[in-house]
């Protein structure tokens, strides 16, 4: 089940130790992508694809419909420099999204990749927390 598998290993632990503050940024994780803004937490409401895929693939990404997590906005510093991506976790699973356009209109948040256009609700929003904050501040310069 892909709604089930593991996020790179790399990537989530220094981002986890990063968010909780226990480490500051290391070169060997200088990969990770400028944390944009924490916008709380959110669910997937909306998938809809911008080309045709096979069923396999379109059943595939509609397991996610309803996943709730933690959104966090980041903007790709190599491959993609400049572009935006959505991560979303919630301690057991996560969900990715590639890079693309990002649009807000109050407590939705709609991301339109190469692929796919992505609807997200804001359940509860962090970003104006000092949580947020701490985020930001210990992510900040990570390229």
């Amino acid at each position: 089940n892909a709604n089930q598998a593991q996020p790179p290993e790399r990537f989530l632990y220094a981002l986890m130790q990063c968010t909780i503050g226990k480490t500051e940024p290391r070169s060997e994780v200088s990969l990770i992508p400028k944390l944009i803004t924490n916008y709380g937490w959110a669910r997937i409401e909306q998938i809809e694809p911008v080309r045709e895929f096979s069923t396999d693939e379109l059943e595939k990404r509609l397991l996610y419909l309803g996943f709730e997590g933690k959104l966090l906005l980041f903007e790709s510093q190599v491959k993609h420099s400049g572009e935006q991506f959505i991560y979303m976790l919630n301690g057991k699973k996560y969900f990715r999204t590639s890079c693309g356009e990002l649009s807000i209109h109050d407590d939705l948040i709609e991301l339109k990749t190469q692929n796919s256009k992505y609807t997200f609700i804001l359940i509860h929003n962090d970003t104006d927390s000092k949580s947020n904050n701490r985020v930001s501040k210990n992510l900040q310069g990570i390229s």
